[in-house]
């Protein structure tokens, strides 16, 4: 089923591209995850993006692309682990259904909303054991803590735009994670991801 989303999303990614505005993207990224009882982890990064935007409508239209995000930060995990610093980094396929208003010339607004499918390329965290130089993955079933997160992650986006001048877009968005990325536990984390940057539109 993981599988057929992301190929479901790449095949409509592919298929909007022949009519459509290409346009790159870049901002901050902060990445976390929530737990059942509400207590929230993050870690501050970055994302690139590069999309297809068809029109529809003059209001309306499927923004479709790939989206790569990678966050670091020093944490700490108290005795047993110390402190050290995480690393995340994966990539997403989004299609957002965007609606806009075009006030003037040089200045429009819109909102998008739409499902998302990311895959983890990177989950670790690297820290000092006794002075040596030690690394768990926290993709790795078998890593020595036994908690482990899984890689693929399915849910909904939606966000906010700003059109500035002809080329230059404003955009904020959250995301929604629907699957429970820490399975082993004894309760659901999902993942949330906050986004602001600005995109260039070709």
């Amino acid at each position: 089923m993981k599988k057929t989303l992301l190929a479901t999303l790449a095949v409509l990614f592919l298929a909007l591209s022949a009519n459509a505005q290409v346009s790159v993207g870049a901002g901050y990224a902060k990445i976390g995850e929530v737990y059942e009882d509400g207590e929230f982890d993050s870690i501050n990064g970055f994302y690139v993006s590069a999309m297809n935007n068809t029109a529809i409508t003059n209001y309306f239209s499927i923004n479709t692309g790939l989206r790569f995000m990678m966050g670091k930060q020093e944490k700490n995990y108290g005795s047993f682990l110390g402190t050290g610093k995480e690393i995340a980094s994966g990539i997403e396929v989004p299609v957002e259904f965007h609606v806009g208003l075009k006030i003037a010339d040089s200045f429009g607004i819109g909102a998008y909303v739409g499902p998302y499918a990311s895959f983890g390329i990177t989950s670790k965290y690297n820290y000092q054991n006794n002075g040596i130089n030690a690394t768990i993955d926290w993709y790795d079933e078998d890593n020595l803590t036994g908690y482990y997160y899984d890689r693929f992650d399915f849910g909904a986006v939606a966000g906010v735009t700003v059109d500035i001048m002809k080329h230059l877009q404003v955009k904020v968005g959250h995301q929604w994670g629907l699957i429970d990325t820490d399975p082993q536990d004894n309760q659901s984390c999902n993942t949330r991801v906050l986004t602001a940057g600005i995109a260039f539109i070709f």
